[in-house]
């Protein structure tokens, strides 16, 4: 759950930025420079090795690229739709000026022929 809350929280301060992250040193690095056995040898090809070690970090590193990949064409979804959002707001705006102006014009004529519907009656 603090990994979700962790992403979710860097997706909206990438969307509040608008910046692409640049590219940090991972964990690959410091292991890279770390001598795996002790004594300054690498480990022997095939050696089974921890998940997190340069094998694993491999896929979690892949994972992690493909999640911020996801989050931000989610972040340029979720700004599509909101100027979408914004543009039918705009639009409902005028639409309801427009018909209040309606209203008010044949609220006008209509008191217009009523007084003169008025003015009729007494005459006759």
């Amino acid at each position: 759950m603090l990994l979700i809350s962790f992403i979710v929280q860097s997706m909206f301060q990438l969307w509040e930025s608008d910046e692409t992250p640049l590219s940090t040193p991972t964990a690959r690095d410091s292991l890279d420079k770390l001598s795996l056995t002790g004594h300054g040898q690498p480990l022997p090809p095939g050696f089974p090795s921890p998940f997190l070690f340069p094998d694993g970090l491999s896929s979690i590193e892949t994972l992690l690229t493909n999640i911020q990949g996801l989050l931000k064409v989610a972040i340029d979804n979720a700004r599509a739709q909101e100027k979408q959002v914004q543009l039918e707001k705009t639009e409902l705006k005028m639409e309801l000026f427009r018909e209040r102006e309606l209203r008010e014009t044949l609220e006008k004529q209509l008191a217009v022929e009523q007084k003169n519907r008025g003015i009729l009656i007494k005459q006759t």
